[in-house]
Order: C-alpha cells, then structure tokens, then sequence
C-alpha cells in the first residue's frame, strides 16, 4: 500500500445509499465505518455532493454510489446506487481526482482532461438526457418569451432587454458599496421608464435618456451586448447521464477540479483557473452575472499563480502565491453572510479579491498598529500584494483551504485554523468564548477568526454546516451542527466545541486526507496492514478451498484453513504443524464438500485435508482462535475487547509480535510501537513452494513417466485430487516425482486457493482444460499445466512468475517501476491471464512513462490497440491529438 492509498471509511446520511451499503436503513451512520463494498482499500481520493459520493482507486478507476436521479453516478441511467459500482464509461481513462458539486460530478484524468456528468450547464455538442445540447438562438427566444417581450412594445422590449443586460453584465455595480454616482452610473430603471414617456420627465429624463444611449453604444462596441445578455440569463442546466469531455479546457493540463451547487472550478498545471456554471452570484469570478456553459479564465487571477481551489455553495477560495514559499486566500461570489470574510460591507464580489484578515491576524504582535483585525482593513482589498510580501517574511502561509455552504477555513503553516462566514450552527468550534462570538456580535465572523483548539492542523474539509480537520498525526477532528451524525461521535452526542473522532483514533490506523459532501464524510485511513490481505478474507474457514483441518483439544468447534497462507504466515505454526506430520500426531481425513458450498472450478464430494490438534492453544476460547485465524488472513486485528489480553498472550507464545502490539495498542497502550506489515513479504515467498502446493506450471509439461495412472487425464479441480487416492503404483514411486519435480527449473509452483480467485486460473483449473495429475504422496495430488503456448507467444518465466507472486501477495513491488520495457512484458502478461488490478496499475505506469510526447505516443498507440489496453491506447490517442490541434500549455 503506498503512501497515498488508503482504505475509505465514510458516516453521517446514508439516505441515498452514499456510504456504500448494499441495503441502506436511510438511517443515518453514527460513527465512521469502512465503506462496505470497498474494503480491499487502494483508494486514493474521495468526494462527496448532497447525496453521492464518488471514490477513485489506486489505479485510477471511478467508483460511484448514493442518489442518482440527475446522473450524478454516471452510470447512464438515474438510478440510485447502493454499494459502490464502477463507472464504466471512464474505464479507458486513467482518472486522478474527483469532486462532487450538490447534483453534479467531475472528474481529471492524468492527462490532464475534465469530464462532467449529472445536472450541468452542457456545452454545446454534448449529449444530454433530451439529446444534443441547445442552440444560442432557441435560447434567446425563450429567454424573451419568459420575460413577455415578444416585439409587440418595442420601446417596452428595449428597456427590459437594456436592464437585464446592465444586470447580468454588472456594469453600473459598485464593489465595497461606494456610491454609485462617484462611478457615474446610469440613472435607476423608473428614470428611464419616464425619459421613454412612461412619466416623468425633465432633467432626470434628459439624463437618464443619456445615459441609455451611453449604455447601448458601449454594448455594442464593447463585450457584452444584448442578445448575449439574454442568451445567458436562460442558460439552463439539464441531466448528462454519462461523464462527458469539457472541450472547452482542451489545450490545458487541469491538475485539480472543484464543484459547488451549480458551479465548477478547473486548476491548471501552470496555476491559471477556469469556471463555468451558474454565476447569478457572481461565483464565476468573471466580473459579470452570466451563467456559463463553457469554462472561462478568470482572468482576475490570470497574473497570479494559484495551487488550490475550493467551492462553496455559491463562493470560492482559492490559495495564491505571493512570495517563496507564502500564499494567501483570495475568495469571490456571495458573500451575504460573511463567507468572502472580507467584513460587514461586503455582501459580495465577482472578481477575485485577497483575504487580508487571515496572516494579520495569525501575527497581531507584528501588526499592533495595523488596526483591529492585527492587520490590513478586513473589510477593505490591499491596493495589491506588494505589502503583503513585507508582511509575510515575519508571517505564516495558508496551506490549506475549504468552504461549506456558507462558511470557509483555512489552515495556515503554524497548525492555526481559521474560520468565517455564516456560525449560526456551531460551524466556527466557537462554544468557548461567548463574549466574541456572533451570539453578542452578529458580525463577529464576517473577518477571519482563529479557532481555539489544541491541535497541529494540516488539512480542512467543510459539509453545509461542520467542519473536519486533520491534524499531523493522522487524526480527524470534526465541529459544528451534528445533523445525520456528521461528527462522526456516536448517538446523542452534541457539543460546538472540536473534538477528535474517537473511531478512528487508534495507533495502527491514521488518516490520510478528508472529504466532506452535504450531510456525509469520506475519510482515507491507512494502516499498518496491508491492503492486498483483506483479500484473503473470503478464505476464512472456507471448506471447498480448504486443505487444512484445525481442532483445540477443549474445543468442539474446527476450522478449516489453508496450508500455504497459515504456513507462510506463521513460522511457529509451520514448524508445529512439521512436527505434528514427523511424529504422526497430524492425519489425513476425508471430509465432504456440501453441494451448496461450491463454486464454480471446485469439485464436489469429498476430499483430503490434513488434521492438526494445537496442543498450543490449550484453554483458549473460541473468539480468541477466530481473531488469530482472522489475522493470519487479513492482515488485521478483529478481536471483542474483553478477549484483547487474551489473543495479545496467544499472539507472544505463538511469536507472533505485530499481532501481540496491535492488542496492547488497542486496550490503550498507545506508546507500543506496532512493527510493519511483513504480508507481503511472506505471501511472496510461498511462490514456487512445493511443500504444499498442488499445481506446476511447467514448459513443455512433465515425462509420462510421471504421470498419474495409466496416463495423462483430465481432472475436475486437484488440489486434494476430489477425494481420489492415488493408484498404488504412483504411491510406490511418490518420493521419486517429487524429487524428479523439485529439480525442475523450467517451471512455477502454485496454490490454486490463491489462483482460483482469478478467472482465467478458476477456469484452467476446473477441468475444462486438458491438464496432468502427478501424486507427489499419498495425499498430495499435483496438477501440472504446460505453459508452452505462453512461452511462445513472447511471455517469460520470469514474468509469468510475477504475475503469480502479484496474485499472491498483491504487492506493487513486483512491478519494476523503472523499467518500461519489463512493466510492457508484464501488462501483456497480466492481460493474457486475466489479472485486471496488475493490468490497471502497469497501464497507469506506462501512460505515466510516455511523458505527452508525440513520438512516444505514435510508438505506443499499436501495442496498446494490440493487446487490448484500452486506457493506454486512449491516452496514445488524445496525445497525438492534442499535439496535432494545439500545443498543450500548462496553463
């Protein structure tokens, strides 16, 4: 599990079926808990709307779930989701990150491209749910009819289409409410009325009459005319039901996305921002009032360089540099209640504007004569960032930034948290000080103020109403209103004050980012288990696979289990269970199969499985063996807190230290320090072991000589051979086709436990395909599948041996990351076999490896169309044709 990658927990509404479950109770989820159909961990980035969420793995593939009535889920259809389900219509792009607005998604792929789907404002030439999207001019004569100007009062229809222009273009608006005749506006909409002979009259008509012409002539001339002002004022949204390329930001490598209720935010590589959406509260940043279905520069911010940008319901943020290693916020749309936190003044703005309250206050001491705020005027814009750079040098920089649906905060380098806007649910952790809170100021949040709280802040994340934090260390802490559990406390709980998630506050887990939607958060935690191993989970006493019987002498209950993970995980128990064999105290039985426990590629009947008493474990109880069992498989501690002390002692005397440290660290012995996960490292070496194995995959099969029987034959299964003994002669010769065998260095050894977990292996060894059986003991039967088609169709042993180690232990690490010619030989490989989670990664390598160069690109595009890579060949694709439209720029 790398560094980024984690497993996704998620609590609070499960109305829509957003946290993953595959029946929902509507009930809200109290406290965090993995996200159900996600358990195999490898997520990498989460996002949350009013009520969907979305979550991207490790190799870049979308995941969908929760409300899907506009298309949201991008699964083609409006259907609400329960239990994540892949979006398929992305499975060709290799996606990075994701972000939810209320009724609509986004996504950026690693080549730098954006797609949209659910409620959105479609560009022209996409597909809608009522076909394609609209003409300028069907939306201009509906616009008209709306408001009633239909041509029948042309005088009427001019003022009417004049004043909305003015509107929507904001041209006689004033920013920080100074009077508009200081900028020489127009006169008011009644003024004009009487100047066209409504009423009225005189030297107000004369000039409003004036002013008219002024405003039409600078329409025509200027940016902005009528017709366009119409046309955007009726820019409606409609239902996209499958993610859809924005071509308005090709020729822009987008490294980072943002949605809010009905607008979207694209970062570019070189730091410049687009918009697009909704924009009645000016939260495009453009300048102006006008919805927009393509994405826009917000040109305001074009001479700047921003690396972070976030949505609110109708405001934005965005952190900007100003200096080495100093950035501050800058924030624009509605700020009606104090979200811009630019002061009481300031119900607004439509271009982008600095928060100049933030460093000021995190340094008053620097800045006593600087006024109240420990700084700049909150309520007044720097006359530019020059002074900030001064200040800054004896200052601290904002790293992070969220807003909610109408409140922001910031974290700033110190650890601080900062915090504005709307307070009336508790969004400000304010519970403390009630003599500077909103409740005696009503305007009290209207500037930045810092959050009294002890704790080393490193990341925010705001819902409509709370907010979480995560500290250094990896934990969540969460404040404000507690609707549909969002805090994530348990039942009951309420409280304005930050408090730490207990649930995952725990020494071996610690959590590695945080997203919040609405009413619901998503949380990626990792611990010090591996990912691959909750794999192995579906393992757990399963007879049909199992070829291992475990009793404990005081215990009427067995466990079925597998030789080469128990084995492998456990070298204790490996030399016991030898022992055991040596002394005949462990026995073969044979043990039936019930029908109805079968899968497809396991045989029915019965079958052998060796039977091992742990005289170890004498006295202990049945809960405490599940909970080692359930180690060994997963990786992980699941044990009842009264039987902790118990299963700590067993895991000290099996010697088994991780185990022991995760039980003294879960009592609250949070100084023990857990060892790291040694999974992988054991699974990998069980590869080509013959002590327990019971397939050989060889190169040009095995002598008839040492064949089972009169001769080579199919069987259904192997793995114990479906109950069969072996023919005395092959008994009488057993030592010697082992050791024939075990000499042998054209070939792989293998559990087919393991391999049947893939298809294609489920399949090789059911039975519908000619294998050979060799008995290496009484009880060990061997399927041997020649693998010399392999071979030759350009596959390597060694290659074919990584695929088997990957299926495994499901360690990344067998990917050599820095050999693109070995990581081609191993996709094909994983391709051929069927093994998609390796062919997703090496994919995601590869495009990583072409760099967007045309010439790699051209090289590339016939060996991913050739064997079936479809991600790669579509990045191949949009390089060459991005490189042949328009240089890509990074900004």
């Amino acid at each position: 599990m790398s560094a980024r990658d984690g497993f996704a927990f998620g609590w609070g509404s499960s109305r829509w079926g957003q946290l993953g479950e595959a029946s929902p109770s509507r009930r809200p989820v109290l406290e965090p808990l993995v996200l159900p159909s996600l358990e195999g961990g490898h997520v990498v980035s989460t996002a949350g709307g009013e009520g969907h969420s979305l979550v991207v793995t490790g190799a870049g593939t979308v995941f969908s779930a929760g409300r899907g009535h506009e298309g949201q889920l991008g699964h083609g259809d409006k259907e609400d989701v329960h239990g994540f389900r892949q979006v398929t219509a992305l499975s060709d792009e290799v996606v990075l990150g994701v972000a939810c607005g209320a009724l609509h998604s986004v996504c950026r792929t690693s080549g730098g491209r954006v797609f949209m789907w659910g409620l959105i404002h479609a560009e022209k030439g996409q597909t809608t749910e009522a076909g394609e999207a609209g003409s300028d001019g069907a939306a201009a004569g509906d616009a008209r009819q709306m408001l009633g100007i239909t041509g029948h009062n042309a005088t009427l229809h001019r003022i009417v289409q004049d004043s909305t222009t003015r509107w929507l273009t904001a041209r006689d608006d004033v920013e920080h409410g100074q009077a508009a005749s200081e900028h020489g506006a127009a006169s008011s909409d009644e003024h004009r009325l009487a100047a066209e002979g409504f009423g009225g009259g005189g030297a107000a008509a004369t000039a409003a009459t004036a002013g008219a012409a002024a405003a039409e002539e600078g329409a025509g001339a200027g940016t902005v005319g009528t017709d366009e002002g119409i046309i955007h004022m009726d820019a409606r949204r409609c239902i996209v039901l499958q993610p859809v390329l924005c071509t308005s930001l090709q020729g822009h490598r987008i490294s980072m996305v943002s949605a809010g209720f009905g607008h979207t935010l694209a970062l570019t590589e070189g730091g410049r921002v687009f918009s697009c959406g909704y924009n009645d509260r000016g939260q495009l940043g453009l300048g102006h009032r006008m919805n927009s279905s393509s994405f826009q520069l917000v040109r305001a911010l074009a001479n700047k360089r921003c690396s972070k940008i976030v949505c609110g319901q109708q405001h934005n943020l965005a952190l900007v540099s100003v200096a080495p290693d100093h950035e501050v916020v800058f924030t624009w749309g509605n700020g009606a209640l104090g979200q811009l936190g630019l002061g009481r003044s300031v119900t607004g703005r439509r271009t982008p504007v600095v928060v100049p309250g933030i460093l000021a206050a995190a340094s008053p001491a620097d800045n006593e004569d600087k006024g109240k705020s420990g700084g700049l005027a909150a309520s007044a814009e720097p006359a530019g960032l020059a002074e900030f750079a001064g200040f800054l040098a004896k200052s601290v920089s904002v790293v992070d930034i969220a807003a909610g649906a109408n409140h922001s905060v910031c974290v700033v380098s110190d650890g601080s948290v900062f915090t504005w806007g709307h307070g009336e649910y508790g969004q400000h952790g304010s519970a403390s000080s009630v003599s500077t809170s909103d409740l005696v100021d009503a305007f009290h949040y209207y500037v930045p103020q810092k959050l009294e709280v002890d704790a080393d802040f490193v990341q925010v994340s705001c819902g409509a109403c709370f907010t979480l934090g995560l500290t250094r260390e990896g934990q969540v802490w969460s404040w404000g209103w507690n609707s549909h559990g969002v805090l994530g406390h348990g039942k009951g709980f309420f409280s304005y004050r930050p408090m730490e998630i207990q649930k995952l506050a725990c020494n071996d887990r610690t959590a590695i980012s945080i997203s919040a939607g609405y009413n619901h958060c998503l949380a990626i935690v990792g611990d010090s288990g591996s990912a691959s191993a909750m794999q192995l989970r579906q393992l757990l006493n399963h007879l049909p696979s199992a070829d291992l019987k475990l009793t404990l002498p005081h215990l009427s209950e067995c466990y079925f289990a597998h030789r080469a993970i128990v084995e492998s995980r456990s070298a204790y128990l490996r030399g016991f269970i030898q022992s055991a064999l040596d002394a005949g105290d462990a026995q073969y039985e044979r043990v039936e199969v019930p029908p109805e426990e079968t899968h497809p590629g396991i045989p029915e009947g019965a079958k052998w499985v060796l039977h091992v008493q742990l005289t170890v474990l004498e006295d202990v109880s049945r809960l405490s063996v599940a909970a080692f069992l359930h180690f060994l498989y997963t990786d992980r501690l699941q044990a009842p807190p009264h039987k902790l002390v118990e299963v700590g002692h067993m895991a000290e005397s099996l010697f088994l230290p991780r185990l022991a440290s995760l039980c003294w660290s879960a009592r609250g012995n949070h100084r023990v320090k857990i060892p790291p996960s040694d999974f992988e490292v054991q699974m990998d070496a069980a590869v080509d072991d013959p002590r327990f194995a019971d397939v050989f995959f060889a190169v040009g099969g095995v002598e008839s000589s040492l064949l089972a029987g009169d001769a080579a034959h199919a069987v259904a299964g192997g793995g114990g051979g479906g109950g069969r003994g072996p023919p005395a002669a092959s008994i009488a010769k057993a030592e010697e086709h082992s050791e024939a065998l075990s000499e042998r260095t054209d070939g792989v050894w293998a559990y087919s436990a393991l391999l049947r977990r893939v298809d294609y292996f489920g399949s090789l060894l059911s039975g519908k395909f000619k294998t050979s059986v060799v008995h290496l003991s009484p009880h060990q039967v061997v399927q041997v599948v020649d693998i010399s088609g392999l071979i030759a169709d350009g596959i390597q042993l060694s290659t074919f041996k990584r695929v088997i180690r990957f299926i495994y232990s499901g360690s990344p690490s067998v990917i050599p990351v820095d050999d693109p010619t070995l990581v081609t030989e191993l996709v094909v490989a994983a391709e051929r076999l069927g093994v998609a989670q390796l062919v997703l990664q090496c994919e995601k390598l590869l495009v990583n490896f072409l760099q967007d160069e045309r010439e790699n690109a051209i090289a590339c595009a016939p060996f991913a169309l050739r064997h079936n890579l479809r991600r790669l060949a579509k990045h191949c694709k949009d390089i060459l044709a991005s490189t042949t439209e328009a240089p890509t720029t990074g900004g």
